[in-house]
């Protein structure tokens, strides 16, 4: 009996989801959709793709592109927002074709941040996503830090890292993903494969391990790197001898970290 009732309750269940996405309008046709996702770390630093609303996007139509198909809509530029859904309706855009398309500036996420982007057909459902994650990770030396007596600087090595217009900026965030420091670079190497930076006051976070941005001067991030903080105490006072015995030895507590 407790069985029956469980499958009725998993049965409408899924009805209910049936119905909610029936509820979700098809892309428009002449035109396409722009649905908008964003690939960040999660509480364990591996890379998660979630859907990313009230988005910002723009784009601006490239070229037509008659070799895949008859090419229809006469929108040629779009500027919206994805709303709660994740998602905007670029009724009339031209597909299929090429376009310049991106997260617009005052966006929480990528903004500014564009790419050229193909749409294959009319009524398809583009997704458009913000990836804050380069595939690779960046070195840096240390790559642990004692937060009471830290190092006068940090190396990170890798490859893409700018100074064109300014000084890249090394971002340092937690595990739910808040900014906790940053700082300026000093030096960029001029092949951009390594930067050094003064190291940020880290007295007043938490140990654990901390995901290390570096953020080029035109807001694009060249890459991550990890970087573990702890904090390194005094071990404790001789214990009272009186306290174990005059003939006992009294075990001392290990170091904490």
């Amino acid at each position: 009996m407790k069985k029956m009732k469980q499958n009725k309750i998993l049965f409408l269940i899924l009805i209910l989801v049936a119905v909610m996405a029936a509820c979700v309008s098809a892309p428009p046709k002449p035109g396409f959709r722009v649905s908008t996702t964003i690939t960040r770390f999660d509480a364990f630093f591996f890379p998660v793709t979630i859907a990313y609303p009230n988005a910002g996007v723009r784009g601006n139509l490239v070229g037509g592109l008659p070799s895949i198909g008859r090419v229809t809509g006469n929108v040629n530029a779009f500027m919206g927002n994805t709303g709660p859904d994740a998602y905007y309706d670029v009724n009339g855009g031209v597909a299929p074709a090429a376009w310049n398309m991106g997260i617009s500036a005052g966006s929480q996420f990528c903004a500014g941040q564009s790419e050229l982007v193909t749409i294959l057909s009319a009524g398809e459902d583009f997704g458009l996503n913000c990836n804050l994650i380069p595939i690779f990770f960046f070195a840096v030396n240390p790559s642990t830090i004692d937060a009471n007596s830290p190092p006068a600087s940090v190396t990170i090595s890798g490859s893409g890292i700018s100074s064109d217009g300014g000084m890249a900026t090394i971002e340092y965030y937690n595990s739910y993903g808040t900014l906790v420091a940053q700082q300026t670079a000093s030096q960029v190497a001029e092949d951009g494969t390594w930067l050094t930076a003064s190291t940020p006051d880290l007295s007043s976070i938490n140990s654990g391990r901390y995901l290390v941005t570096v953020r080029n001067p035109d807001g694009a991030i060249a890459g991550n790197a990890l970087v573990d903080v702890f904090r390194y105490s005094e071990p404790p006072p001789d214990p009272d001898p009186g306290a174990c015995g005059p003939d006992q030895i009294c075990p001392i507590e290990p170091l904490i970290y």
